[in-house]
């Protein structure tokens, strides 16, 4: 979150040190939120972490407000000037937004502040992460940070490719056994999609046997390795409940550019990945093979 400030003065001996600083009431606040201190017409002039909130009554302006500690390992006049933040489109006049002193930033934001910092060759935060993965009842990240993902990765490389899988016969598994049998088969292929995986990108689980798999700053070429050797590992996989041979995957692969607009590989994957396996089970399929 940012502040704005009240014409205080700029002393360098604040430097590290915590610095008492009054502020309009804000229930948002907590000990240890980070806090950009900005003034209109100066721009970011400091940054640090609260350490302390006290409410009091003040006597000059006969009302409540807040007394902040803010440790502050950076104080500087022109730390980040005005100028340079209304010409970032993601933090443009964010001090016409303050509210009361603070306005809450994303985290893009926040990383936006930090690079302009940077390039100042001042100590800036750490970057704040802007994806909050959660993690579904398999222990695997659902996809609720999927399509920011997907975004970062086409605005960092400009290739992105996205695996869709669906597990075959898994239907059979839970008319056959059950429900339990068919969660346990579930968890296990997602464990073996992830062993096949690796390092080299992201596994989601999106509901049932519909798992995805994203894989940034790689063409269509190189995920069709990674969709195969994934495919093998189902196909090889001896399942505790089933065994091996019975559950196996069908992989719909798309890439940008190329398959599809960034913001719609993830429904073209699926698409892919049902057509195809009304051609062929067990099989990695793409734009081509199901045009075929």
């Amino acid at each position: 979150m940012a502040s704005s400030i009240h014409g205080s003065d700029i002393n360098s001996t604040f430097v590290g040190r915590p610095w008492p600083y009054r502020v309009y009431p804000n229930d948002r606040l907590r000990s240890g939120d980070l806090a950009y201190l900005l003034f209109s017409d100066m721009g970011l002039y400091a940054w640090g972490y609260i350490t302390g909130i006290e409410r009091y009554h003040d006597s000059d302006l006969d009302k409540e407000m807040m007394k902040l500690l803010v440790s502050r390992p950076v104080i500087q006049a022109g730390l980040v000037s005005a100028r340079e933040i209304n010409q970032a489109n993601e933090i443009a006049r964010i001090t016409d937004a303050l509210e009361g002193n603070f306005v809450a930033l994303t985290p893009r934001q926040c990383n936006v502040l930090n690079g302009l910092i940077r390039l100042h060759g001042a100590e800036a935060p750490a970057d704040v992460s802007e994806f909050e993965d959660q993690i579904g009842p398999f222990g695997v990240r659902n996809t609720t940070s999927l399509d920011a993902k997907v975004r970062r990765a086409v605005e960092q490389y400009g290739i992105v490719s996205v695996l869709f899988l669906d597990l075959d016969n898994f239907k059979a598994v839970n008319d056959e056994f059950d429900h339990a049998t068919g969660d346990l088969v579930i968890r296990e292929a997602l464990d073996s999609v992830q062993n096949a995986l690796g390092s080299g990108g992201e596994l989601f689980h999106r509901s049932g046997d519909e798992m995805i798999v994203l894989l940034p700053n790689q063409n269509a070429v190189d995920s069709l390795e990674v969709a195969e050797r994934i495919r093998l590992a189902i196909e090889h996989k001896d399942f505790s409940t089933v065994g091996s041979g019975v559950v196996t995957a069908t992989i719909g692969l798309v890439s940008y550019p190329g398959s599809a607009a960034w913001d719609q590989l993830v429904n073209r994957a699926d698409q892919v990945a049902m057509q195809g396996k009304k051609r062929a089970k067990n099989q990695v399929h793409t734009l081509t093979t199901i045009d075929e």
